[in-house]
């Protein structure tokens, strides 16, 4: 069934729409899409997603046996196929898979860049022209390279390790000096029972990374 909605594009299937949203008359919203506050400006939205206060421009939402959620954010030109983002500009990009984008107060900011996987972005990081993949995090930073990333097979399943700038990394979700990682990798070995191979690894990595320092560069704010 189709309904028109005071001339705002059109609304098919199970969606749910509220009247303080507003669709352009060549924007749609089909499947179980569920839209509260939010515009959409010559975009589409499809399958499983949920928008709430945000804005969309010339962007396809939604992927047939994804989930897509999308708060307090501006999508333009871009194709989110599957995720979470909330409180974020993305321009030009394509999100998929599991991602997970979380801006601070001022936002994060996705520009002309791919991302897949299990990628985690946070704070107020800027990245432009990267292609993220696996479980990389990033939360720090004007990026338009994409950041080291290696990753093993330990007790507890797959063990990852994430360059950031001013020479942090990450291991999983914590961040601290790539120094301290090394300097203390025997007690942190024991606390997250790395075996001696990981706890090897660890060491050569991160000191490999340290010895062949890489520019990061600015990106220019849109």
């Amino acid at each position: 069934m189709i309904f028109e909605r005071h001339k705002r594009g059109k609304i098919y299937d199970q969606t749910e729409i509220c009247d303080g949203s507003i669709l352009c008359p060549i924007s749609f919203a089909a499947g179980e899409a569920d839209i509260w506050q939010s515009n959409l400006t010559r975009s589409r939205v499809n399958f499983n997603s949920r928008l709430r206060g945000s804005r969309i421009f010339d962007s396809v939402i939604g992927a047939e046996g994804s989930q897509v959620e999308i708060v307090d954010s501006m999508i333009r030109g871009s194709e989110i196929k599957g995720g979470q983002i909330l409180r974020a500009l993305v321009d030009n990009s394509v999100i998929e898979g599991a991602a997970y984008v979380r801006g601070g107060t001022r936002g994060v900011q996705v520009i002309n860049s791919q991302i897949s996987g299990d990628v985690l972005l946070e704070n107020e990081v800027r990245i432009s022209g990267v292609t993220l993949h696996s479980e990389m995090r990033m939360g720090f930073g004007n990026w338009n390279r994409a950041p080291r990333y290696a990753e093993t097979t330990g007790e507890a399943g797959l063990f990852c390790m994430t360059e950031s700038n001013d020479d942090y990394a990450y291991i999983e979700c914590t961040r601290k000096k790539m120094t301290d990682w090394i300097k203390k990798k025997n007690a942190w070995a024991r606390v997250g029972r790395w075996s001696g191979e990981m706890r090897d690894f660890v060491h050569q990595t991160f000191e490999n990374w340290l010895d062949n320092p890489m520019p990061i560069f600015e990106v220019e704010k849109l």
